[in-house]
């Protein structure tokens, strides 16, 4: 299945196609290889991709933003392969967990940078094994709110060879906001009590002040 299945980086350009692009781009624009959509999640049923869709287009915080999701944190992930049902398992029991993992360690690295007001050479290595921690971490309470797909056609450079057809299927995660902060900070405690004693006042300090904008303001 692995050979089927390649996990890609939810960018603009993919989910612009994904929200609904059925023509095959400029042809004066060589650098794009030509497609079409064959079919999508709502096709059977005249229905365009819902708005969660759309506005990851704009990243996770902007679906956060969204009345429907508030209170929450959101991971939206993508898998594209040759069989649906295999890209669909793939992503909901295999490379779900790893992903989110991935993408919160990101967020409290980005949430220790910020809280370190550019004091984050003093808690660097500090940081490294917090932010490794996270990584390696198992999330509960994350839900699956909404999937959709794609599928393509994509085309040699002539434009009139078939390549391959691919499914693309996206998937939204969120999680409750005091659910994952309390994950968070318990992760943090254990990575805490792994790590060395800080080397200055300094480190200290700052240590402390990270640990409290976590724990005030969640990521």
């Amino acid at each position: 299945m692995r050979g089927l299945l390649r996990i890609c980086v939810v960018t603009s350009a993919v989910l612009l196609v994904i929200v609904g692009c059925a023509s095959t781009p400029d042809p004066a624009d060589e650098a794009v290889q030509p497609f079409v959509v064959l079919q999508h999640r709502g096709s059977s049923r005249g229905v365009d991709a819902p708005e969660w869709v759309r506005v990851s287009l704009e990243g996770a915080a902007a679906v956060e933003a969204m009345d429907e999701f508030e209170g929450t944190y959101a991971v939206v992930l993508e898998e594209s392969g040759s069989d649906l049902r295999g890209v669909e398992m793939w992503a909901q029991n295999f490379s779900a967990p790893a992903q989110i993992a991935q993408q919160v360690s990101t967020r409290v690295e980005q949430r220790f940078a910020g809280a370190a007001a550019g004091e984050v050479d003093a808690i660097e290595t500090y940081m490294e094994n917090v932010v490794k921690t996270m990584s390696e971490a198992e999330f509960s309470g994350f839900r699956r709110a909404g999937e959709w797909w794609v599928q393509y056609r994509w085309y040699e450079a002539d434009r009139t060879t078939v390549d391959r057809d691919e499914y693309r299927y996206t998937v939204l995660y969120t999680i409750d906001r005091d659910l994952l902060d309390r994950q968070v900070l318990h992760a943090i405690e254990v990575a805490e009590r792994q790590a060395q004693e800080p080397r200055t006042e300094d480190e200290r300090t700052v240590r402390e002040r990270v640990r409290r904008a976590l724990a005030e303001e969640g990521l």
